[in-house]
């Protein structure tokens, strides 16, 4: 099995995808976006951060995410 992505809301919210479906991150105005496409579905987690921190948190997962060492696992994003 893949990595898979772990995020929860605390609201009961919460979803797990595999790292190899994700496609892009972009961030800005306090949010970090990451995209995960399977097959024609497109999903979208959205996690907000410190004032004027997304730029360094989109590249951080960015470089943790890319990592090889990330192999059968779950790795958990974000759980409030």
């Amino acid at each position: 099995m893949n990595t898979m992505l772990f995020f929860n809301n605390g609201n009961e919210d919460a979803a797990a995808f595999q790292a190899d479906d994700l496609v892009a991150i972009d961030a800005g105005n306090d949010v970090v976006n990451l995209h995960f496409q399977r097959g024609s579905v497109l999903h979208s987690v959205v996690l907000a951060c410190a004032d004027g921190a997304s730029d360094l948190l989109a590249r951080e997962l960015a470089v943790e995410l890319s990592g090889s060492k990330l192999r059968n696992a779950m790795v958990e994003v974000a759980n409030d």
